[in-house]
């Protein structure tokens, strides 16, 4: 249970230090600045972070296979705007030229529900 809880705190840590913040792009650049034609975009509650493991792990996983993709992923925190008016957190958002390709929300208790999407979507 102690070990669970330590992970739960320390993951969000381990994936955002290798995310790119809206705020520093927004500084650099004056508005969000997309790394590729595609984006993944994470939108995330931290107040409620035990709602978003699923979404943490299926993100490490996701690493290994697209790490250009993790490492210029946007990371919107919940008490940020963001231009996609989400509201319901956790969710990722991948766009491609600025259409949605792929948009889950809310809670997930399987990685792998998260996971199969985006891979089939960043594989395209």
């Amino acid at each position: 249970m102690k070990k669970t809880s330590i992970l739960i705190m320390f993951m969000p840590l381990i994936i955002l230090s290798a995310c790119s913040h809206l705020s520093f792009y927004q500084k650099e650049h004056g508005s969000v600045e997309l790394h590729s034609d595609r984006q993944i975009l994470f939108f995330s509650n931290e107040s409620r972070i035990d709602k978003e493991t699923a979404y943490y792990d299926a993100l490490l996983d996701l690493k290994k296979d697209f790490p250009q993709e993790i490492n210029g992923m946007i990371v919107y925190p919940e008490k940020k705007k963001n231009p996609y008016k989400v509201d319901s957190y956790p969710a990722i958002i991948v766009i491609e030229n600025e259409t949605i390709l792929l948009h889950l929300e809310g809670s997930y208790t399987a990685k792998d529900e998260i996971l199969k999407p985006l891979k089939k979507i960043l594989n395209q």
